[in-house]
């Protein structure tokens, strides 16, 4: 097991090269890049530069979060998440990045678990066809708060491994895991190898 910086955490007090020098000074195996600050720092600085940077601190990339709302769009949505898929990609490639993080959207109203599935697995097919030409995989993250149309982790693995795809696999978030209400018994359910990312968190018992 590898241990991972994720950016989120350090949102608002660090920027993504703080992230990788945070990672290097505390011995970091990889950090998880957060998207924002990934575009914030390619308006100041070009990719070489960000290559330099990781080289610099033996800092290694491991996933880019996230692709959010990808399911349930209409077609021009949809094109710009897949042209933002490619743009992401293209990056991972050259900072040799191994995933990107997509979530699921709200649940539209009236709408049966049984087409959520569809739709997200639907979606993931899509995706995955555009990372395979990049060697990079999809982890699917599902979001115990708010109005998510995937909120545990019984549902996301249904998605996942019924779109049976070798380069999608799991995003499993202990915050998300806890306020969605999924049970430990769905993570005994889950091949090793579905689960890509595990983020650690804490919350307040708020439930």
């Amino acid at each position: 097991m590898l241990i991972g910086l994720n950016g989120a955490t350090t949102m608002k007090n660090a920027d993504l090269l703080a992230d990788i020098e945070i990672s290097a000074e505390l011995g970091y195996d990889f950090i998880e890049i957060w998207k924002a600050k990934l575009y914030d720092y390619l308006k100041l600085k070009n990719i070489d530069e960000l290559i330099n940077s990781l080289v610099k601190n033996n800092a290694k990339a491991y996933a880019i979060n996230s692709i959010e709302n990808i399911t349930f769009r209409n077609k021009k949505d949809l094109n710009y998440i897949k042209e933002e898929l490619i743009r992401l990609c293209e990056i991972a490639n050259k900072i040799k990045c191994n995933y990107i993080v997509v979530v699921p959207s709200p649940k539209p109203s009236g709408v049966s678990m049984e087409e959520i599935k569809q739709e997200s697995i639907s979606r993931l097919e899509e995706l995955s066809k555009i990372v395979q030409g990049y060697d990079v995989g999809l982890a699917f993250e599902f979001i115990g708060t708010g109005n998510c149309s995937v909120k545990t982790l019984e549902d996301a693995w249904q998605i996942v491994k019924g779109a049976e795809l070798e380069n999608v696999g799991l995003v499993i978030d202990a915050f998300h895991f806890y306020t969605g209400g999924s049970s430990i018994q769905s993570i005994k359910n889950i091949p090793p190898d579905k689960i890509i990312i595990f983020h650690i968190n804490d919350c307040e018992d708020y439930l």
